[in-house]
């Protein structure tokens, strides 16, 4: 059976328990640092790109953003990276040579949504 000064003791160690979760953890989770995606501004998206045409090699990539601006990208060794705007969508437009590369040509590479919480992001293209 447990002494006064042992209830005592409990019952003070179960109040302090009580006031560290009342005022302190609550505290706690409101300053801890959030992730947010917003706190990364730009995003290294990196890939393949091919065509499907007969002969034909992806030589750019333009990422147009919904903002207005278009970045271009060359591919090389069939691969591209491109340092883009987190919190944008991108239309992307490859451009290709046909045959003997006298020749060019362009081709819908489709839409990118760009809303990351990561700083790197794998992205292939094809079109």
């Amino acid at each position: 059976m447990a002494s006064k000064t042992q209830k005592i003791m409990y019952g003070i160690a179960g109040a302090l328990a009580v006031i560290v979760l009342i005022f302190v953890v609550p505290e706690l989770l409101h300053s801890a640092p959030q992730i947010t995606q917003a706190s990364i501004p730009y995003v290294s998206v990196s890939g393949s790109v091919t065509t499907v045409g007969l002969g034909t090699k992806a030589i750019s990539v333009d990422f147009n953003s919904d903002n207005g601006q278009t970045q271009t990208e060359t591919v090389s060794g069939g691969s591209y990276t491109a340092t883009l705007s987190n919190q944008h969508t991108y239309g992307m437009v490859v451009h290709y040579s046909e045959g003997l590369g006298l020749a060019t040509s362009q081709c819908n590479g489709g839409s990118l949504s760009l809303y990351s919480t990561s700083s790197s992001l794998q992205h292939d293209i094809s079109c």
